[in-house]
């Protein structure tokens, strides 16, 4: 049940991330052709812009539960919850619950048990 919950708060904080238009820059690649001027120096890169949106995209499985998942811009799906929901609203609920904790909680690292570790 423990990791079930650790999904879903993890799920719903990549997508609070997402919705909030945070993101990870990516940097440009050298250019190895490229011939320097003698004595030129090279600017720093420009900061990279955040990534654009991406979602939470609420569905509904085969039996009938409701999931939720995180796709950023590129359409990859981050992260996906593995707990299913019997309503749509239990789903968008336990979204806006992770989402709280994600506001205000702190990143702590849990050694896995013996029982996790399988």
């Amino acid at each position: 049940m423990r990791k079930v919950i650790h999904c879903a708060v993890l799920a719903a904080a990549m997508g609070g991330l997402v919705v909030a238009g945070g993101g990870v820059g990516l940097a440009q690649p050298a250019k190895k052709d490229a011939p320097k001027a003698k004595g030129a120096t090279t600017a720093p890169a420009p900061a990279a812009e955040p990534a654009a949106g991406g979602t939470v995209e609420v569905t509904k499985d085969v039996k009938g539960q409701f999931r939720f998942k995180v796709v950023g811009a590129d359409d990859k799906t981050i992260m996906q919850c593995s707990k299913g929901y019997e309503t749509k609203a239990d789903a968008l609920k336990a979204l806006e619950e992770a989402k709280a904790i994600l506001a205000k909680g702190k990143v702590v690292e849990v050694e896995a048990k013996e029982k996790d570790k399988k």
